[in-house]
């Protein structure tokens, strides 16, 4: 690991250390369970110098939250760091995910996915879906989902096991607090949208 990586994740972790002792939430520098918790992009990918680290958890819009970086490294991308939230259901749910279709900070989109069966005139992008089939997804995509989805740009998004995972590669060096809590706001709405999946856990 190079210089500028080991000076980014000090940054963060500094940072949100601090932005967790000013609203009284919890905090940890690094959480190695954390790194295969959830069997979902991009946490499943072959990497290595594979870190969980600026750990946050707490509640916020409604809702408990945990928040970290991931950092990883493969041949493909090199150094990636990608921030995921996650909110708990509840309850156990089927596996499902969506991303973009070419989602640059994964290493192949194609390999287990397929075209996600959607409604064009909500979202403009391609998305792709994993870990299921067409019938889940088109279940699990209303109208309601998917205006969220647009509406607080929530492109990568899972459930996995009882939690709603979501991961977003950073532009900049690292998502900075007031944007980490604005997702989580989109997340809570998208928490909320999902109710017929956590009440028919069973289908």
């Amino acid at each position: 690991m190079d210089s500028t990586e080991i000076d980014r994740i000090a940054t963060t972790k500094n940072e949100r250390r601090q932005w967790a002792a000013d609203n009284d939430w919890r905090y940890r520098d690094e959480a190695p369970e954390l790194l295969d918790r959830w069997e979902v992009k991009p946490f499943t990918e072959p990497s290595d110098d594979r870190i969980a680290f600026g750990v946050v958890a707490g509640k916020a819009h409604g809702v408990e939250f945990t928040v970290f970086d991931y950092h990883h490294h493969s041949r493909k991308n090199g150094y990636q760091v990608d921030t995921a939230w996650v909110v708990p259901l509840g309850v156990e749910v089927p596996r499902f995910q969506i991303f973009k279709d070419g989602e640059v900070n994964f290493q192949d989109v194609k390999a287990g996915t397929s075209p996600a069966p959607i409604l064009d005139r909500y979202l403009r992008y391609d998305y792709r879906i994993a870990l299921t089939d067409s019938e889940i997804a088109r279940w699990v995509l209303t109208p309601q989902v998917l205006e969220i989805m647009v509406e607080h740009r929530i492109h990568n998004w899972a459930l996995s096991g009882s939690d709603l995972v979501c991961t977003r590669h950073p532009i900049l060096k690292r998502i900075k607090p007031k944007k980490i809590l604005k997702v989580i706001g989109g997340l809570s709405a998208l928490r909320f949208a999902l109710s017929h999946v956590t009440d028919d856990k069973g289908r």
